[in-house]
C-alpha cells in the first residue's frame, strides 16, 4: 500500500510515491471529527534504543522517510492539523466537556495538577 493508497481502495496509483503504510481498516468522519484507523506493521519502533551500528542507518532512513512525507501533495489530505485548526478543536472538546481533567490524566497520562494554574 501506498500513502494515497486510501482514496483507491487500496490500489496504488502510478502516481503515488513509493512510501509504504498500514493497510487501512476504517476511515471516517462526522460533523466534529474525522478518524483513519490502521493496521499495526510489524518491524521495531525507531524511539527503540538501536545497536551503536546501525543507529546511522535508522536516522538515515527516518530523514528520508520524513523528506518523502514532506514531497507529498497537502491538498488531498483529509486532516487539517493545521495550529489554529487543532486550537480550534481543543477549545470546542473542552466547550463540549470532552476534555477534563479527568479525561486528560485517564486517556493522556497527564497530571493535570501538576501542570500548575
Amino acid at each position: 500500500m501506498y500513502a494515497t493508497a486510501w482514496f483507491c481502495d487500496g490500489e496504488a496509483p502510478s502516481q503515488a510515491p513509493p512510501i509504504p503504510v498500514p493497510r487501512v481498516v476504517e476511515r471516517g468522519a462526522d460533523d466534529t471529527a474525522a478518524w483513519l484507523v490502521t493496521e499495526a506493521v510489524p518491524g521495531v519502533a525507531a524511539a527503540e534504543e538501536w545497536p551503536e551500528h546501525q543507529r546511522f542507518a535508522v536516522v538515515e532512513a527516518m530523514a528520508e522517510l520524513a523528506r518523502a512525507l514532506h514531497e507529498l501533495p497537502v491538498e488531498d489530505c483529509p486532516f487539517d492539523r493545521r495550529l489554529d485548526a487543532a486550537v480550534a478543536e481543543a477549545r470546542r472538546n473542552v466547550a463540549e466537556g470532552l476534555w477534563t481533567s479527568t479525561t486528560c490524566s485517564r486517556d493522556l497520562g497527564v497530571d493535570v495538577g501538576a501542570a500548575g494554574p
